[in-house]
């Protein structure tokens, strides 16, 4: 029987399914043992890549969630949403203030989007639009859905005339994908990453990618 695919927006009642898959690729067991810590870095993350899009896309297998596509094809202020930009806040501040340990992890993941500004001032051009956050469900990857929803965002980009976007990514990711799909890459750094076993150099990447059919 053929797998049923289905592109939507997306939908509230996904956030607690789309929380366990980025949890499971993102491996914040690595960080911490502490569960209260633990949620509420994931919880910062779900609501930071949800504020900052406007474009919100995920794929549903059999009616399981498979994977996303969020990006900002326009300005901050004005696709920001105010209750994923409260509940950010709130967990950001609830990390300050927990404890020594969470405290040092918020410091790492600032010092991650420091590095994220700079590698963004050296871009070759002045690119807006930014792929966010792309990811699928480990059960569903090598499959062809990333790129499917890589395709469906670019189309949509093509149809709102735009020729260029961004990413960033580290090499805990699969970084072969955007290297074999025609991305550029803008630039690249080091940083130290703290886990509750010691430390990894952890590198980050910028990425372009310039649209078929487009200057």
């Amino acid at each position: 029987m053929e797998d049923k695919l289905e592109f939507k927006k997306m939908p509230k009642e996904a956030k607690p399914v789309f929380e366990n898959i980025l949890e499971k690729i993102w491996s914040y067991n690595e960080y911490t043992d502490n569960e209260v810590i633990r949620n509420a870095f994931i919880k910062t993350d779900v609501h930071r890549s949800l504020f900052e899009s406007d474009y919100k896309e995920v794929a549903y297998v059999n009616g399981e969630l498979a994977g996303v596509a969020f990006a900002r094809t326009s300005s901050l202020k004005s696709s920001l949403n105010v209750y994923d930009y409260v509940m950010y806040v709130y967990y950001a501040l609830k990390l300050k203030v927990y404890s020594k340990e969470s405290r040092k992890l918020l410091k790492h993941f600032k010092n991650m989007y420091k590095a994220y500004k700079t590698l963004d001032k050296q871009k070759s051009k002045t690119l807006k639009i930014e792929l966010i956050l792309f990811m699928v469900n480990p059960v569903y990857q090598r499959k062809g859905l990333g790129k499917k929803l890589i395709e469906r965002f670019e189309k949509r980009l093509r149809q709102k005339g735009k020729s260029h976007y961004y990413l960033f990514t580290d090499s805990q990711c699969t970084v072969a994908f955007y290297d074999a799909n025609g991305y550029h890459l803008e630039g690249e750094t080091t940083i130290q990453e703290p886990l509750k076993d010691g430390t990894r150099a952890l590198k980050i990447m910028l990425y372009s990618k310039a649209l078929k059919g487009s200057e």
